[in-house]
């Protein structure tokens, strides 16, 4: 079976011992037989055929469980890998018949809650696409906004919340270990968020611009920048928390203006992450 680190670390904690690569092979009055494997380059495991006796009071079985696929079983142009997943398109999330699509646990990766859901946006915008007799383009992903690229000084550092946890000695069964948050630790994790690279209408680039380029929108709806009055200082993107503004330089023409003093003056273009 899988397991995250953080779950491993857990069971040893309770005193689980593991056997890496092995699975049951025979079970009976005096225990269970388990045989030794070996991971194969793409996942896939080979008996070795050396066994080891186990002795057992109780055996649990945690048998797999895999995605329903027979609705499309007499569908020869969807292709259903060795796993049981079906084969999709990466981008777009439909399988080899045109107009079905697929996402979730039946075409493999994390299946987690979140991967499915993001499945389901990908490809409800494909749909969309698809009816319309377009092809669906995924708008490019911006780049990871790191914590040493966000302008903090307003900030305090604010701990992450610790959920209590039962000591490992005294866990029975299989109850909850772990009491998860109260509604004010939740609201307190949800105000840690830093919206790294997303902007939140902060205003602070609205009220540092010299020049009165930049215009609020409305709430939700961000701010307009004015690249007639703009001059390319920067400082509201020296002041946005979140990196949400970046600039770059305009490609410069063969004569550049020149400022009162006579020096060039590098106009800048915005990029400005919603």
């Amino acid at each position: 079976m899988e397991a995250l680190p953080a779950e491993a670390e857990e069971a040893f904690a309770e005193g689980v011992k593991i056997r890496w690569l092995s699975v049951v092979d025979h079970f009976g009055a005096d225990g269970l037989i388990v045989e030794k494997v070996t991971m194969n380059p793409d996942g896939s495991v080979t008996p070795t055929g050396e066994t080891t006796q186990l002795a057992a009071d109780s055996v649990l079985m945690a048998v797999g469980q895999h995605s329903d696929l027979a609705l499309v079983g007499n569908t020869p142009s969807i292709i259903v890998n060795k796993d049981a997943t079906l084969a999709v398109d990466a981008l777009t999330l439909m399988t080899g018949e045109p107009g079905i699509f697929a996402g979730g646990d039946c075409i493999g990766g994390a299946r987690t809650m979140t991967a499915g859901t993001g499945h389901g946006k990908r490809a409800a915008a494909a749909i969309d696409a698809y009816l319309a007799g377009k092809t669906y383009e995924h708008p490019p992903t911006p780049a990871v906004v790191g914590l040493e690229m966000l302008h903090l000084p307003d900030y305090r550092n604010a701990a992450q919340s610790q959920q209590a946890e039962v000591p490992s000695g005294q866990r029975v069964g299989f109850e909850e270990v772990t009491a998860g948050l109260s509604a004010q630790q939740a609201r307190y994790e949800a105000g840690r968020c830093l919206s790294c690279g997303n902007c939140y209408e902060c205003d602070n680039c609205f009220a540092a611009c010299p020049e009165q380029a930049i215009s609020r929108l409305g709430r939700g709806k961000g701010y307009s920048v004015s690249l007639d009055l703009c001059s390319g200082c920067a400082v509201c993107a020296a002041q946005c928390p979140c990196h949400a503004i970046e600039m770059h330089p305009e490609p410069q023409e063969n004569t550049a203006p020149t400022g009162s003093l006579g020096e060039p003056v590098a106009p800048a273009a915005f990029t400005v992450r919603a």
